[in-house]
Formats: structure tokens, C-alpha cells, sequence
């Protein structure tokens, strides 16, 4: 058992002495070859990792063009600028047209109300009674006053049974009509009774759904298109000489956007970086050629 351990370390320290003689040997061009590959990784670390766009835009709207004439070189779409965004949004916002909803659960809690105060009537008086507070309900009963601020003449959208349909506010009753509609109905005694011995209010169930206002407003303002228009390729941006007016120079911008977003996520920049690695390695290789070549 000991011989064949003093053999395996016999053998592994022969090893060992082969390996620290060959870097022994060639430790020169194992240097080198560390040398050269510590000034590419440099080199290419210190180098610029993404292509720029060629034309300064700083300074430039309301200038004359100092460039060279300019042609698209390739499509892309015309960016809006937050001015154009933010009053096209605010446009939505002023002209949104509210969601109401048809609240049923308003409707039974009211009749239920109405019902408690009536126990001194009778059977048929309470049902008689109720029936003509349910239709008045059925008509649609709204407020006079809502926090969108819309009146008799504004059109909603209200939600009934999750299908939303266009109506005017004024189409529905407000409370007051809606006590004058039940009490019309009655004889003067019964109507005289019902004065004396109960508090007879309605209460408005036709009312605003800010949640349903709310989220679809906001998917219209996600909508809003980013851009207007295209510029096709080839198509002549601007002149030399040419004065870069508003439109122009918005043209200029959304050129740059598109360039630098394409810089972003397309495959440039992996093959700016190859091209760097390719370029340095050679230009390293021949000045060590070169160096070479001087020793001796």
C-alpha cells in the first residue's frame, strides 16, 4: 500500500515539474500573450459601445440647416411632441362623456323604507302605494347636482344590465318630480294620510360610476396615438442652407428618437462591439508584429 502511494506522488510531482517547465519555457510568450489580450479588453471597454447620431439638433430650430442635404434613410414615424400629447389628452378629458348607472340595489333599499313607514295603512293602501314609488323609480331618478357637473341637456353613457347606451340626464326625473309624480296619483285623503303619518324622500337612482368613468378614460388617454404621420425612405427632410422650421425640426427629432431606439434594441450594437474586438485585435497584432520585427 505505501509503494503504490510513493508511486502516485512520484508520479504527480512529475507532473507538476513538466507543467512549471513548460510556463518556464515559454513564459515569454505566455506574457505576450497576457499583454495582448489585458490591452484589447482595454481598449474595447474604453470605446464608445454605441453608434451616435451624426447631427447636433441643439440650438438648431428657427436655424439654417449647416449640414449637408438630408434624405430619410429609412421609414419611421413623426414623434408628437408633449404639447401636441397633453392638449390632445386634455381634449379627451373635456370631451369624455360620463358613465351613469341604473343602481337597483338604491332602488329596493328606498321601497323598503317607504314600506316600514306605511305599517298604519292597509294591505291594499301599502301595495297601491308602492307600486306608483316603483314606477317613479323605473322612470330613472338623477340628482340635480353630480360631481361631473353635468345638467338636463348633457348626454351620459348609462350602464343598464352592462350595456351602456347614450342618454340625455334631462330624461330622467330628479326627486322632486318623482314626489310630485306618486302624490298626483292619489285621492286627496289618501294623499292627506300619508303627509300626516310618513316621511316620504326619494333618492336619486341614477348616479354617477366614477370606476367604470374612470378606467375607460383612462384607456382612451393610453390610446392616443405617440405619432402623426410617416416619413417614407429616400424622402428629403431638409436642405443645406434651409431654414429648420417647427415641422422640420420635429421631423428631426423623431428621426433621431427612431435611430437611437433602433441602436437600443436591434443587433448593432453586438456587431459595434464585435467590429471593436476585430479592429483592436488587429491593430495590437501588428504593432507586436512590428515590435518584433524592430528587436531584431
Amino acid at each position: 500500500m505505501a509503494v503504490a502511494e510513493i508511486r502516485i506522488f512520484v508520479n504527480e510531482f512529475t507532473s507538476m515539474n513538466r507543467f512549471f517547465s513548460y510556463l518556464r519555457d515559454r513564459h515569454s510568450f505566455l506574457y505576450k500573450g497576457f499583454l495582448f489580450l489585458v490591452s484589447l479588453l482595454v481598449i474595447v471597454w474604453f470605446s464608445p459601445q454605441e453608434a451616435r447620431f451624426r447631427y447636433d439638433l441643439a440650438d438648431l430650430e428657427n436655424q439654417s440647416w449647416p449640414y449637408e442635404s438630408l434624405k430619410a434613410p429609412f421609414d419611421f414615424a413623426i414623434q408628437k411632441s408633449e404639447l401636441e400629447l397633453e392638449e390632445e389628452k386634455n381634449n379627451i378629458r373635456n370631451n369624455f362623456m360620463p358613465y351613469f348607472r341604473f343602481d337597483s340595489s338604491i332602488v329596493d333599499e328606498s321601497e323598503q323604507r317607504i314600506a316600514y313607514q306605511l305599517d298604519e295603512f292597509n294591505s291594499e293602501e301599502r301595495t297601491a302605494f308602492l307600486e306608483l314609488v316603483d314606477q317613479a323609480y323605473m322612470k330613472g331618478i338623477r340628482a340635480t347636482q353630480n360631481v361631473v357637473d353635468r345638467g338636463p341637456e348633457d348626454e351620459v353613457l348609462l350602464v343598464l344590465d352592462n350595456v351602456a347606451e347614450v342618454k340625455r340626464l334631462g330624461i330622467f326625473i330628479t326627486p322632486a318630480e318623482a314626489d310630485s309624480f306618486v302624490f298626483s296619483k292619489l285621492n286627496p285623503e289618501f294623499r292627506q294620510r300619508i303627509r300626516e303619518k310618513a316621511q316620504i324622500t326619494f333618492t336619486a337612482n341614477i348616479v354617477y360610476d366614477s370606476a367604470t368613468t374612470d378606467n375607460y378614460l383612462h384607456q382612451a388617454l393610453e390610446n392616443v396615438s405617440q405619432t402623426r404621420g410617416a416619413i417614407t425612405t429616400g424622402k428629403t427632410i431638409i436642405n443645406k442652407g434651409e431654414i429648420v422650421d417647427s415641422e422640420r425640426y420635429h421631423q428631426l427629432l423623431s428621426l433621431q428618437k427612431t435611430y437611437e431606439i433602433s441602436q437600443e434594441h436591434g443587433a448593432g450594437t453586438w456587431t459595434m462591439m464585435l467590429g471593436q474586438i476585430f479592429l483592436s485585435a488587429l491593430c495590437l497584432f501588428l504593432l507586436f508584429q512590428f515590435l518584433r520585427l524592430f528587436r531584431r
